[in-house]
């Protein structure tokens, strides 16, 4: 992952509407999210898988990387990282049909609720601005 990428994550990871999901990578740790679980107590935890050391572990289903843990942000070189962050922009504008796309004048642009949101020069700028943007 490149520093620009971290940089970006680390936006993301401090908006209110961040939240883990399953098939999110820790970019830290190198760490699957991979669904979430009840605890003894009743408490949901995620699950997450060490893709090095191939152990499980649980988060705490609330987790906040940017308030709980600053060194901690999603790997957003990652495709199914990227797909999530897509996902977690479409629900906090409340929008299933948010997009980002490759304009003709070469820049990514967000497409949320019916307008243009942001024109950024690469598609994980757009979408982390998109959520930074959202109500």
């Amino acid at each position: 992952m490149t520093p620009e990428i971290e940089a970006l994550a680390r936006r993301a990871v401090a908006c209110d509407a961040f939240f883990w999901m399953p098939g999110m990578v820790d970019g830290r740790t190198n760490r699957l999210c991979i669904g979430k679980a009840p605890g003894n107590d009743g408490h949901v935890f995620l699950e997450t898988y060490d893709c090095g050391t191939k152990a499980a572990n649980r988060w705490d289903a609330e987790y906040r990387p940017a308030r709980q843990h600053p060194d901690a942000w999603p790997d957003l070189s990652r495709a199914g990282t990227k797909g999530c962050l897509l996902e977690i922009v479409r629900h906090a504008w409340e929008d299933s049909e948010a997009c980002v796309f490759h304009s003709a004048d070469g820049d990514w642009v967000a497409f949320v609720r019916g307008r243009y949101r942001c024109a950024k020069p690469t598609e994980l700028a757009a979408l982390v601005s998109a959520l930074e943007a959202a109500p």
